[in-house]
């Protein structure tokens, strides 16, 4: 009975696991110092995002997932636009390494729809020295 009870959890657990978390690793410096080349990171695929995020989100126009941290929100003002807000679905992301980031403001990427998130960093897995959480 002990066996078929550990079996049924480490299949939920499985279960849980792929459907609401994710891993992916850093490729690139657009942010650093907070994430480095080699990273490996987790994230929650289902999330509520605010200010100081670090998200994982869909570019079209790149065909390329991006790691960037969300500096605006909905119902603030666009940075880049005089008398825009940003809508009830937009981000605007920027990487913590401003001078060599591609962000929010580039054209190609422009604000982040909601959509387009895959998801909101937790936790830095690897190197084993600096795992950690990330963001609140």
């Amino acid at each position: 009975m002990n066996k078929k009870i550990l079996w049924v959890a480490q299949i939920l657990f499985l279960v849980l696991v792929f459907t609401h978390f994710g891993m992916t690793t850093i490729r690139g410096t657009s942010m650093k110092p907070t994430l480095n080349e080699g990273d490996l990171l987790l994230y929650t695929k289902k999330s509520v995002y605010d200010k100081g995020d670090i998200v994982i989100f869909q570019v079209t126009a790149m065909d390329r997932l991006l790691i960037k941290r969300i500096v605006y929100g909905p119902g603030e003002a666009h940075p880049d636009k005089v008398d825009t807000i940003l809508k009830a679905d937009e981000y605007y992301v920027l990487g913590d390494n401003a001078s060599v980031s591609q962000d929010s403001r580039n054209p190609a990427i422009g604000t982040v729809r909601e959509r387009q998130i895959r998801g909101r960093v937790l936790w830095r897995l690897w190197p084993l020295e600096k795992i950690s959480r990330i963001g609140g």
